[in-house]
């Protein structure tokens, strides 16, 4: 059964958490869209020859997200990452794990959990290849980041650290020194023990550094589903740290994901040596490939409260001239179920 046939109806979810109830309805309506888009490739007869692939860039936002500016509250606190650790714009993993899923005929051994490492960059190789494409890794050195090809993991069905596409993954790697970098454990045949995660250097909040629980994720108001992708986090519970307590502002983290996937045991301290060993391998081996931020700080004069809820070159002199003052006019789709 698919799985959205297995969600209570939004209107059934409590009423204590009304934008929280909007955000589901939406993620709803957007599930009903891509099942538009799968009828309309099957009724092209070319369903048999696609690749669907679903992604995220990121965790969810919560409330002490936004601690810096609460200004920017409104209409994005209402994601949830339980029981991941924390939200968007950090190095936990509740900002930096996401679920994706990728569908196709083409592949031989379907209905199965994905669960080795797997960077955002490796999107483009895997699909290449999926295309007949060949691809030859950007780096020789298996210790500089690079993409790399996951389709024959994927396709084939490689066991879970058997001999897995990806051993290192760079998740920060700043000029501010914020550090993040996860790495793999492998015995002498390649098969990975342990998944290790360095975390070290100022957060976006200072505020709150741990858990958020919202609407479907208490233990008194639950949304539960059947799903073989979930999070095991019962050796270590979320919510509440085991011994040292984990503040990458002040000193590095260390946790092992595959018994700790909600990092809720910080094991810095007593694995000091394997934490410079990784901090040797992000600052020495893996900065060499880091290139200079073109980022820029946020701007209050670009926000769309001030351009008619809209997201606009506001730096032009045209546009203040009479943007502000338009009245924006659409028709929206027809409302789907969820609403």
């Amino acid at each position: 059964m698919p799985q959205y046939l297995q969600r209570p109806p939004i209107q059934k979810l409590s009423a204590k958490f009304t934008e929280r109830r909007k955000q589901l309805a939406q993620i709803q309506a957007l599930d009903e869209q891509v099942k538009h888009i799968v009828d309309a490739l099957r009724n092209k007869g070319i369903l048999d020859n696609t690749i669907i692939a679903f992604m995220s860039d990121n965790g969810a936002a919560d409330a002490s997200h936004y601690d810096i500016d609460p200004g920017l509250q409104r209409g994005v606190i209402h994601g949830s990452n339980w029981p991941m650790r924390h939200s968007k714009s950090h190095d936990f993993e509740g900002g930096v794990r996401t679920p994706s899923f990728i569908w196709s005929p083409l592949i031989k051994r379907s209905g199965r959990v994905y669960n080795d490492l797997f960077h955002l960059i490796d999107w483009l190789p895997t699909l290449y290849e999926a295309a007949c494409g060949s691809w030859v890794s950007q780096s020789p050195d298996p210790y500089r980041e690079g993409s790399v090809s996951q389709g024959k993991a994927i396709n084939e069905g490689i066991p879970q650290g058997k001999g897995a596409p990806r051993n290192d993954l760079v998740v920060e790697l700043t000029p501010n020194g914020r550090r993040a970098f996860i790495s793999n454990q492998l015995d002498r045949q390649g098969n990975v023990l342990n998944m290790w995660k360095f975390i070290k250097g100022p957060t976006w909040t200072k505020k709150f550094l741990g858990w958020t629980r919202t609407e479907g994720t208490s233990a008194q108001d639950q949304v539960k589903l059947v799903t073989p992708a979930s999070a095991n986090c019962q050796k270590y519970p979320p919510g509440t740290e085991v011994g040292e307590k984990c503040n990458p502002n002040v000193a590095a983290c260390l946790f092992e994901l595959i018994p700790d996937p909600c990092e809720a045991r910080n094991l810095a301290k007593e694995g000091a040596a394997f934490v410079q060993h990784l901090e040797h391998m992000i600052n020495v081996t893996h900065a060499q490939s880091m290139i200079p931020s073109e980022s820029r700080f946020f701007d209050p004069r670009s926000h769309p409260d001030r351009w008619n809820q809209r997201w606009v070159p506001w730096m032009d002199a045209d546009l203040r001239e009479d943007v502000a003052s338009r009245v924006v006019s659409y028709a929206p789709f027809n409302p789907p179920s969820a609403f």
